[in-house]
């Protein structure tokens, strides 16, 4: 679609045809892409291939791709054999509630007493006049339900429902300018009703319903009672303001009637005023309509008149919408329930999106993290390898320790847990003993504290004495400080040889 354009699908379902209008809005003005129209089965012919909305699908199908481009709205014609039209004069008190106002005033209505109304109502002549007058139009829901079924049943999504007679009118405006100016009539006849619309300089200014008379079986009849018609709306307003009398131009539109134009062309004994009757069909388009060349598209006067309400015609006030409320409350309903969907599928991207802002968030501190601490390990390498160092060297050290233990325990026929137990008992009270080692496999060396010289000296006494030792030697002893009576001390202690501990043995 071209940048500036705006485009429009109308949609005209009537009783025996379905026509579709393809309108296109430019900077350069309308023009009608294209159209279709196809009839609809009798009741003899109905079947699953050949239901209205079937045929719809197949005549929309007929305008190519562009009737399908999504974001193209679309309204439609009913034909509501029901619906009634009416001008209302506002009272000079304003109404609080204009709806209720106008709700009021179509409950008094006998033909729609019972039925579940469908109704809408526009401003007319609005800044032009000091009258404040209201468009009112109401039908029976059940009939737009219908229709709106039809379109349903296509796939095709209505913007607008609006009488079909509106629709010619906006339509016939736009082909002939000269009805803006001066005193002009529309009527469209149908095979149950007429309705009639006076204008003056394009403002609707009376409105006419009247059903169709039974009996009305020959062109003569229905020409005369047409006459008769016509004639009391003229003489209704046959003068202007200023009492002179005023020309009239009259068009006659005839939708799915008995009789034919040309059948219903000459009537009788017109008002003088008519300056000109034009009697068309609904499925011919007037040649005053921009876009028509000498092939025109096969759209009905409905049709392009419901696609060019949706392209906001300059001087548009006969703007009418006939959805049922339940439907509008089932759109509205769908309409939130989508916007609720849509927010949480936007609440679930931004969770999703935070989610995952948090674990990049997570991964990159991580890398931080690890490259820290890689750095801390090269800033602190020098102190570990010197602590490896020292660890390394108190293992050999220890290491060192062990193996002079290690001929001392190695040392064949000796019970060292009873020595050990002896020295443990040869200990006194006030001696401590911190270290033993062997240097080889017959010397060990005890090293310790004691509380006084007696006490060590009294210690190497009983070591002397029942324990399983050749000799007890006190090896140094000396004051651990000057002011205190502890010292330290170191006592080698020679194990028995073999001969001496077999002579202990015997001896015992």
């Amino acid at each position: 679609m071209k940048r500036g354009t705006k485009t429009a699908l109308g949609i005209d379902v009537g009783d025996r045809t379905i026509s579709v209008a393809l309108v296109e809005k430019t900077d350069q003005g309308i023009r009608i892409v294209a159209g279709a129209t196809e009839d609809l089965p009798g009741e003899q012919d109905k079947g699953r291939t050949r239901t209205p909305g079937r045929i719809l699908s197949r005549v929309l199908r007929k305008l190519g791709r562009r009737a399908m481009t999504r974001g193209i709205q679309t309204a439609v014609a009913t034909p509501a054999r029901s619906a009634i039209l009416r001008l209302l004069d506002l009272p000079k008190q304003m109404p609080a509630n204009i709806g209720e106002f106008v709700e009021g005033e179509l409950k008094q209505y006998v033909a729609m007493s019972g039925r579940q109304m469908s109704s809408d109502f526009c401003g007319v002549g609005i800044g032009s006049s000091s009258r404040k007058r209201l468009l009112t139009v109401v039908a029976d829901a059940t009939e737009v339900s219908e229709t709106l079924g039809i379109c349903r049943a296509s796939g095709t999504w209505i913007a607008a429902v609006e009488p079909s007679v509106l629709a010619c009118v906006r339509a016939l405006l736009l082909a002939d300018k000269g009805m803006r100016r001066g005193s002009s009539l529309i009527a469209m006849l149908t095979r149950t009703n007429l309705v009639l619309c006076l204008f003056t300089n394009g403002i609707l200014d009376f409105v006419r319903h009247r059903e169709t008379p039974a009996g009305m079986d020959t062109p003569e009849l229905l020409r005369a009672w047409l006459c008769e018609e016509l004639n009391a709306v003229l003489r209704y307003s046959r003068t202007d303001a200023r009492g002179e009398p005023s020309p009239w131009q009259a068009k006659l539109v005839i939708r799915e009637t008995a009789f034919t134009k040309e059948q219903l062309a000459n009537l009788p004994a017109l008002e003088p005023a008519v300056k000109t009757l034009q009697v068309l069909d609904c499925q011919d388009l007037p040649e005053g309509l921009p876009g028509i060349s000498k092939k025109p598209p096969t759209a009905s006067l409905p049709a392009v008149g419901a696609a060019l309400r949706l392209l906001d015609m300059e001087g548009d006030e006969l703007r009418i919408d006939l959805t049922p409320e339940e439907v509008v409350q089932s759109r509205r309903s769908s309409r939130r329930g989508l916007i609720a969907a849509n927010a949480a599928a936007v609440g679930l991207l931004a969770v999703f999106l935070f989610v995952e802002l948090l674990t990049r968030a997570s991964i990159a501190m991580g890398r931080r993290i690890e490259q820290n601490r890689i750095a801390g390990r090269l800033d602190t390498m020098p102190a570990m390898i010197a602590e490896d160092r020292f660890i390394d060297a108190e293992i050999d050290r220890m290491t060192r320790q062990l193996a002079g233990l290690e001929a001392v325990r190695s040392r064949p026929q000796t019970d060292w847990p009873a020595m050990l137990r002896s020295i443990g008992r040869a200990a006194p009270e006030g001696v401590c003993l911190t270290q033993i080692d062997c240097r080889d496999s017959e010397t060990l060396r005890l090293k310790g504290v004691a509380l006084s010289h007696g006490h060590a000296r009294g210690f190497v006494q009983r070591l002397d004495n029942g324990t399983p030792f050749a000799s007890v030697q006190l090896a140094r002893l000396q004051r651990m400080q000057a002011t205190s009576d502890a010292v330290e001390y170191e006592i080698n202690c020679v194990l028995k040889s073999k001969e001496q501990e077999y002579d202990r043995g015997q001896g015992s």
